[in-house]
């Protein structure tokens, strides 16, 4: 109904913005590429939730029921009066990739300090 009502007033979908839904249920889905690990420990899954609680609070989302794997996650969420990307991408964003960069950083120091490759 939604794609429809869109389509008669000359728009495709998420390519010209997205569709608030108020009240409207969502399940959502992460995958790593190529069923990689998004999760590498329970402190990653930990931050994500701790993330996910901030985000929730910050865009009035809710959240139903949620599943965390090493791979992908679920997320079963009802939309508030804002778009759902008021809260993904905070939750995906640049967060993750500083995390994941200090992260990096500290484990390429440490294998550098052990014989490793000099900088």
């Amino acid at each position: 109904m939604i794609q429809r009502r869109l389509k008669d007033e000359g728009l495709n979908g998420a390519r010209n913005g997205a569709v608030i839904v108020r009240g409207g249920q969502f399940h959502v889905l992460g995958r790593g590429l190529e069923r990689r690990k998004l999760f590498n420990s329970d402190e990653d899954k930990a931050d994500f939730l701790l993330r996910l609680d901030v985000g929730l609070k910050k865009s009035g989302h809710a959240c139903y029921a949620r599943a965390l794997m090493d791979n992908h996650y679920h997320l079963f969420l009802r939309q508030s009066k804002r778009t759902l990307c008021s809260l993904m991408g905070p939750l995906l964003g640049l967060s993750v990739l500083a995390r994941w960069t200090l992260t990096a950083e500290a484990l390429l120091e440490a294998w550098q300090g052990r014989g490793g490759p000099a900088a």
